[in-house]
């Protein structure tokens, strides 16, 4: 009979656990974050804060979703790329970013952007 090594598995667990991409994760890196999402945390806290009020049913948090989001474009990453990364579809993936880019384009056009 093999003999495992539980020790060792549960660290395995542990590393492929830090490896995938969710908010918490990238908080223990806030380089890693900041290169991602082009924000630092508490840019992305504060943005995230300001246009995420309501609650609906999601796939993933709204905190992942945003996250998407700015990967996507700020590192202009092809939608079926970031499904693998999430383990999901590209459909799903493209209702994410299509979800957000309308809401967004929504809010700024509501935004008295001119100065006073």
């Amino acid at each position: 009979k093999k003999k495992f090594d539980t020790q060792k598995l549960k660290a395995n667990i542990l590393v492929l656990e830090r490896r995938i991409l969710a908010y918490g994760n990238l908080l223990l890196n806030p380089v890693y974050f900041d290169f991602l999402a082009g924000l630092l945390i508490e840019e992305f806290n504060m943005l995230f804060d300001i246009v995420c009020k309501g609650t609906v049913k999601r796939f993933y948090n709204k905190a992942i979703e945003f996250l998407v989001f700015l990967i996507i474009c700020c590192h202009s990453i092809h939608l079926r790329v970031m499904a693998y990364m999430l383990d999901v579809s590209k459909s799903t993936v493209q209702r994410i970013f299509v979800g957000w880019t309308v809401f967004l384009e929504t809010l700024f056009d509501e935004l008295d952007m001119k100065p006073s």
